[in-house]
């Protein structure tokens, strides 16, 4: 007995079958009949976009219609290149087009998805692209063009690579696994006239990247540009090995000033590496915090120096010296009063500007002396340096660092103008803040004038062992002072709300 079901549609399952195996065909030929087009046109389009371009473009792998994410053009292993010059390879270009616009002799993008580009640049080799002039086809006049680009929607790059390098093939700046999507704010997505009118979002992510010396890691950017005004955002950035995350706000007032505001922090970061990256070999290691807020209110981007204003914080606890013992350093310059204190502290203060101060010595004839001995290193237990910036001055605000047995501190300022040391003094302080020795350094950055070294006090030994932060009595030589320095590196019942630099000079 045949228990089989016969299988019925109803009358609308079969329009709907029909409806779909029509459009399925329709979609083949549509696909068969665009590949066969592209490719039989592709020499004529390699050489549009050589002209338009002012590079030579070449396309070799498949090229087609494509119906994702747009119905649009789908152009397989592009190449351009220009000899000596840039060169820009994808995996695949899908430009989506809107078919309304070409009736209307229009070319409006809906998007455009570049699949794993390759972006080689020579630095210093600028855009080679010309301004564009489309010839219309009716009477080849330059003057009436034919079709034109009305609006321009998303642009999304996946995985993508630059590498933009010296003039010896070495890479100067990179980027690997980039991805970038910028898209206008609005629907219609127009292009704008001028700069004031565009609406615009990009986001920016990618695995790693390298600026000159710095490696950078995973890092997530996003940004804006709206009504003349563009917001920046790092939501996410390795440096250095530390988290780093930063804000940038850009705009124009009415009369023309370009008025900025920033910040941005980095957390841990290596202290290694950052010597690196300066140049120099490195002479402490642990992690250090850095971080910064300015405003900028300028009619002249290059001017930026004179009015750009802030503060720069840098932190850090349980940094190792290496090789070099600090304590036995400073009991040296004390006892001897023949070398020059500030060529064994001005880099812990004011970075790459400390070696010019010291003349590019790492810390002069007196550290080789001191490590000589193969004295164990040790620790700089607590350092804190942070200064205020306004008009082209940066000022200390509290500049200090602690030792087992020592404190130093700096106060004064550096010109950043005219590049100068501005009465910046450096000292070995007590426990009160009060100065037991002194230096003082003025004039260029290059090549300052340092003063001769200043003991205030008679120095012995026993009175050199309790002027660390672990002695249980203080300086009895120092009843009484105007103290070089009362910031946060002090113990809480010795700060005093006036510094030496605050009142009198020496």
């Amino acid at each position: 007995m045949n228990t089989r079901k016969k299988f019925h549609l109803s009358r609308w399952q079969k329009v709907a079958l029909l409806t779909i195996t029509i459009l399925t065909i329709a979609i083949l030929i549509v696909r068969l009949a665009g590949s066969y087009w592209l490719k039989r046109y592709v020499p004529q389009l390699e050489t549009a976009i050589t002209s338009s371009t002012g590079l030579v473009a070449k396309i070799r792998g498949k090229s087609g219609i494509s119906f994702y994410p747009a119905l649009g053009i789908r152009l397989g292993d592009v190449e351009l290149k220009q000899e000596n010059g840039p060169k820009i390879g994808a995996r695949e270009l899908v430009v989506g087009l809107k078919l309304l616009a070409l009736l209307d002799k229009e070319i409006a993008i809906s998007n455009i998805v570049i699949y794993q580009p390759d972006i080689q640049w020579p630095l210093g080799a600028g855009l080679p692209i010309p301004p564009a002039r489309i010839v219309d086809s009716s009477t080849g006049s330059k003057d009436k063009p034919g079709y034109q680009l009305s609006s321009l929607g998303l642009i999304r790059v996946h995985q993508g690579k630059l590498v933009v390098t010296s003039p010896i093939g070495e890479p100067v700046y990179a980027i690997e696994g980039g991805d970038l999507e910028i898209h206008p704010l609005g629907s219609s997505a127009p292009l704008a006239k001028s700069v004031e009118e565009l609406k615009l979002a990009m986001y920016l992510s990618f695995e790693k990247a390298r600026i000159r010396k710095v490696e950078l890691g995973p890092s997530r950017i996003k940004g804006r540009f709206q009504n003349g005004k563009l917001i920046v955002s790092i939501t996410q950035s390795q440096v250095l090995d530390g988290a780093g995350i930063a804000g940038l706000v850009w705009q124009k007032n009415a009369q023309g000033q370009h008025l900025i505001e920033g910040s941005f922090s980095l957390i841990g970061f290596d202290s290694r590496k950052s010597a690196a990256w300066f140049g120099r070999k490195a002479f402490v290691s642990g992690k250090l915090d850095l971080g910064a807020t300015f405003t900028v209110n300028t009619d002249n981007l290059k001017d930026i120096k004179k009015s750009i204003s802030g503060n720069l914080h840098l932190s850090g606890k349980d940094i190792d010296l290496i090789s070099i013992n600090l304590d036995e350093l400073l009991r040296k310059i004390i006892e001897s009063q023949n070398y020059d204190l500030v060529d064994a502290t001005a880099f812990f203060f004011v970075g790459p500007l400390g070696t010019a101060a010291t003349k590019g010595y790492d810390f002069s004839n007196i550290a080789v002396e001191a490590t000589k001995s193969k004295t164990a290193a040790n620790k700089i237990l607590k350092m804190v340096s942070i200064w205020d910036v306004s008009n082209g001055i940066a000022t200390t605000r509290d500049v200090a660092l602690e030792t087992a047995k020592y404190r130093l501190a700096m106060n004064g300022r550096i010109n950043v103008i005219k590049n100068e040391f501005d009465d910046l003094r450096v000292a070995i302080i007590d426990n009160k803040g009060c100065a037991i020795a002194k230096q003082r350094l003025n004039g260029p950055i290059n090549n300052p004038s340092i003063d001769k070294l200043n003991i205030l006090l008679t120095l012995t030994q026993p009175v050199l062992d309790v002027l660390g932060k672990s002695a249980k009595q203080l300086l009895s030589a120092a009843t009484e002072c105007t103290p070089f320095y009362t910031g946060s590196l002090l113990p809480e019942s010795k700060k005093n709300s006036k510094t030496e630099s605050d009142s009198s000079t020496e």
